[in-house]
């Protein structure tokens, strides 16, 4: 099973074998060495670390100072992040399928061609993040604030987005396709070109949204009230 930060203790981690490092300063270059490494940066300073093309599947990462860190190429499946610090962090195409990211701050991050299939963003701050062509096939974006962030293109194809925050977020193009939006606000976003077909709006704040070109189905749950006839779809 893997490795839940919401329900194992950090004593839990020692049976894995993960290899210590200081909580203020880490040697970055000695690890990417070892590329089999199982890694505990858990609480560390990593502002600014270089880990492109880093192979850190597993690894716990969680409560660190990322800010900046670049992960550019980097095998991320199944890392723990949760409670990092990841503002203006570079993820561009990272492999992040199941990694744990509860309550990260991603304000401001690039993530653009990444993969995070299946994984959790709950209540993450993802504000102004650029995820442009990202793939969140079936991720967990419950209670996330995505304000203003850019997922043009991006596909969130059955992800769970419950009780999120997308105000002016610029979903233009994006792959919809039973994406949950249950009691999200939407306020002002950009659907352009998106596909939603089976999406769920219910209870969802669409006001001032945008739909020019949509495309949707008899399986798209709209907010009680709202007028379809000026979509095309």
């Amino acid at each position: 099973m893997p490795f839940d930060p919401t329900t194992q203790s950090r004593q839990s981690t020692g049976q894995f074998g993960y290899r210590k490092f200081p909580k203020d300063r880490v040697d970055v270059k000695s690890l990417l060495r070892d590329d089999r490494a199982r890694v505990d940066f858990y609480g560390a300073n990593l502002q600014r670390a270089n880990f492109s093309q880093a192979r850190l599947r597993k690894a716990d990462i969680s409560h660190a100072d990322l800010t900046g860190a670049v992960f550019t190429r980097a095998e991320l499946i199944d890392v723990n992040f949760s409670y990092s610090n990841l503002a203006h962090a570079e993820l561009h195409m990272a492999d992040l399928t199941h990694a744990y990211l509860y309550e990260a701050d991603m304000a401001d991050a690039h993530l653009t061609n990444a993969v995070a299939i299946g994984a959790n963003f709950t209540a993450a701050d993802l504000t102004r993040a650029h995820l442009e062509q990202i793939d969140l096939w079936r991720a967990n974006l419950t209670q996330a604030d995505m304000t203003q962030a850019y997922l043009m293109r991006a596909s969130l194809a059955d992800a769970v987005v419950v009780d999120a925050n997308l105000t002016n977020a610029d979903l233009s193009g994006a792959n919809l396709i039973n994406t949950s939006f249950v009691r999200t606000k939407l306020t002002g976003v950009n659907l352009s070109w998106a596909d939603l077909r089976g999406a769920d709006f219910t209870d969802a704040d669409l006001s001032g949204a945008i739909f020019a070109e949509v495309t949707f189905d008899h399986r798209t749950v709209w907010p009680e009230g709202f007028d379809t006839s000026r979509l095309k779809a």
